[in-house]
């Protein structure tokens, strides 16, 4: 939206009500199937950190590297350093891990299209990228 302001829900795209039913819907299959996840992060934009919180597993960790860089909100490259620097931070025997982002940070790290909602699970030690979907 116009006069973004990543501090300010106000002067952002939110989540509606059906994008809320969504993270509750996925955050109780994850709980239905015992998927405990080690740590789960977020970007910094209110509708991801909204889907987070509606997931209801956990608490959350804003990580600068999963920030949406459409429309030059934030640098690309810089952005996914972030998140390469975050991901090889993280052992792959300790997790699984949950990071809520955006379709852009998605598509460029797994080069795969999510809709909203979309899943992408993202094997660290292979580096490769599946679709996860979890049935409403």
């Amino acid at each position: 939206p116009k006069n973004f302001n990543l501090n300010d829900c106000s002067k952002q795209r939110n989540l509606d009500k059906r994008g809320i039913e969504q993270s509750r819907i996925i955050g109780n299959s994850f709980k239905e199937n015992d998927i405990v996840f080690t740590k789960i992060f977020s970007s910094f934009w209110c509708r991801c950190k909204d889907t987070a919180f509606y997931l209801n597993i956990g608490d959350y960790i804003s990580h600068k590297g999963l920030n949406s860089f459409y429309e030059n909100h934030v640098d690309r490259d810089q952005t996914l350093e972030e998140l390469n620097k975050l991901i090889n931070s993280l052992k792959s025997d300790k997790g699984p891990y949950l990071m809520v982002t955006h379709y852009v940070v998605v598509q460029a790290m797994s080069e795969l299209s999510v809709s909203s909602g979309g899943m992408v699970v993202y094997d660290m030690i292979s580096k490769k990228s599946k679709y996860l979907k979890i049935s409403d």
